[in-house]
């Protein structure tokens, strides 16, 4: 072999070589630098994706989120809509009450109830309650139990309102010593409500130091005589039957030194030979506290 052949076999292995390290001269292939560029290219674009996918994931996050939070408004708005609804549809039978049985002298300001009506609608009716220039004008029940009427109206409709009812543990409403009478306080202000005024607003007691108590035997005043908020357990205040004359004078101090009405002044002394009403409604704190007013019973002239 000559050294012109041997040199044209050299540079033949040489470009194989380079083929085989490079790719084809021509350009079929990319030279490594130009490979490290698309690679990095390539990178960039699957970071893009990465974070594309992340934010999407991030918005339909919040868009549960979001769509949660807006289910419960819809949900705690229909039960408050719901609420006053009932709210009102008790309101509405009352005021039907108020209108076919009870006529108001517009001189004197007085009412003459048409027991007849009132007990033909509902023969539990054991009086009716009046408290003028407030919403307290309401009938008064008694039934078997402490809950019926917690939830259920005079025309035995069911409503969070209930009727304002004497305990069922008190034989003789009226003329026992101590009368207990239950009523809600609805966050509309009605039913009894209002009482909470007594605690609450120092010039209320001088506007309605009297209640009026009207009953098929007789109409009375209830002077207000104390008020307190007191444990719904406590057997020193919510007591019941018949009380020895020395029972009486010890129930009349203990409630007398237990007043808290704002604004308070009056001449009665309690001493045991009176009648009372106690008057008696849920606290906005606690279950297991009352608000309570106590009237002695004095018959209207």
């Amino acid at each position: 072999m000559t050294d012109t052949e041997r040199d044209i076999l050299d540079e033949g292995t040489k470009a194989s070589a380079g083929d085989l390290l490079y790719g084809d001269p021509a350009g079929e292939a990319e030279p490594p630098e130009r490979s490290a560029k698309s690679s990095g290219k390539t990178g960039k674009k699957k970071k893009k994706e990465r974070e594309r996918r992340k934010a999407g994931v991030g918005t339909w996050i919040y868009r549960i989120v979001l769509l949660a939070l807006v289910g419960v408004l819809v949900f705690s708005a229909t039960k408050v809509a719901t609420i006053y609804s009932g709210y009102q549809a008790g309101t509405k039978v009352y005021d039907k009450v108020v209108e076919n049985t009870i006529a108001v002298d517009e001189a004197s300001d007085e009412i003459k109830i048409d027991w007849d009506a009132l007990l033909a609608q509902n023969d539990d009716v054991v009086a009716w309650i009046r408290c003028p220039d407030t919403v307290i004008n309401y009938p008064v029940v008694q039934g078997e139990d402490n809950e019926y009427y917690l939830e259920f109206l005079i025309n035995g409709e069911w409503n969070a309102k209930g009727t304002p009812f004497v305990d069922a543990h008190c034989p003789a409403p009226f003329s026992d010593y101590l009368t207990i009478i239950y009523g809600h306080r609805m966050k509309d202000g009605s039913m009894f409500a209002s009482l909470l005024n007594y605690f609450d607003d120092t010039e209320y007691f001088a506007k309605h130091p009297v209640i009026e108590l009207y009953t098929p035997a007789a109409n009375y005043n209830l002077e207000i005589v104390s008020g307190a908020k007191i444990d719904s357990a406590d057997t020193t205040y919510y007591r019941f039957g018949e009380f020895t004359p020395e029972e009486r004078q010890q129930y009349a101090g203990t409630i007398t030194a237990a007043n808290r009405i704002l604004g308070f002044s009056s001449d009665t002394v309690l001493d045991g030979s009176e009648r009372l009403v106690m008057l008696s409604t849920c606290t906005p704190q606690s279950d297991n506290f009352r608000f309570v007013i106590w009237g002695k019973l004095t018959p209207m002239e």
